[in-house]
């Protein structure tokens, strides 16, 4: 059975009496279920510390949505691993493509920050897609491999275990994003999980490589049961905690009815 990941990035919404409600909500559901997937939530700096309290006797794991490479100094506004550390977040969301976009962020910045995350002891969650010009132009394997590739630069075999993979298509993000099929989703996971394994050899088997970009509940199944996909990375579908909650509940009681009868 696969090990499987289920989470949410909040991006620029919930401010702090919003993200306690939701915070209370989604801890009172994995008490009461327990469930056996891996649940994280990727939440904005103004409330990391806040959230991390209040999750810290949970099973969820918290993540901030960006980090800085440099651990202190001269970066006026940004936020450091040892910030993120002491603030009690295990994970940090690095290279979504939002931040690509918008704020210029390189593959060598992406893989500066992944050596830094790691060199912490927090766990990176390497966001990578192909836009919709490079999927017209049959490019996606190749902008995949060189994402992969950089991202991963210097990065030791052992500690492929601390790393996590979401595979997020640029043209399927967002409010007018289309899904890619499961079908396609799971191809490209296959790719994605051979150049993790030209990069690490056999503890690539350690990565988990998630699916993100337009994941709702009609899709969520048809994704998950996938060979090649480890997990969800949700957007809007779960800005509302009641919605993370269904798609979890979802997940687990397939999962549940996939196990052999003893």
């Amino acid at each position: 059975m696969k090990n499987l990941w289920i989470g949410t990035g909040w991006k620029m919404n919930h401010l702090m009496s919003d993200a306690m409600l939701y915070t209370d909500k989604i801890k009172d559901y994995c008490n009461q279920r327990h469930p056996s997937s891996n649940i994280f939530i990727c939440v904005p700096f103004t409330v990391l510390y806040a959230v991390t309290e209040k999750l810290k006797d949970s099973q969820i794991t918290v993540a901030s949505q960006n980090v800085h490479w440099l651990d202190r100094g001269a970066a006026t506004g940004e936020i450091s691993p040892l910030m993120i550390k002491d603030a009690g977040a295990g994970m940090v969301e690095i290279g979504h493509s939002e931040r690509r976009a918008m704020f210029a962020e390189t593959d060598m910045m992406i893989n500066a920050k992944v050596k830094a995350v790691l060199q912490n002891g927090l766990r990176p969650l390497v966001c990578i897609g192909e836009t919709a010009q490079d999927k017209e132009m049959g490019l996606t394997i190749e902008k995949l491999t060189s994402q992969l590739k950089i991202a991963f630069h210097q990065v030791s075999p052992t500690q492929a275990e601390n790393i996590l993979v979401a595979y997020e298509p640029v043209w399927a993000i967002g409010e007018s994003g289309s899904p890619a099929s499961p079908e396609y989703a799971d191809q490209v996971h296959a790719h994605i999980k051979k150049v993790l394994s030209e990069i690490f050899g056999k503890q690539a088997a350690d990565i988990p490589v998630l699916y993100g970009g337009s994941v709702n509940p009609q899709n969520a199944l048809p994704l998950i049961s996938q060979e090649h996909i480890d997990g969800l990375f949700i957007g809007r579908a779960a800005w509302n905690v009641d919605g993370f909650i269904d798609i979890i509940s979802m997940v687990e009681d397939f999962v549940t009815s996939e196990l052999p009868v003893e």
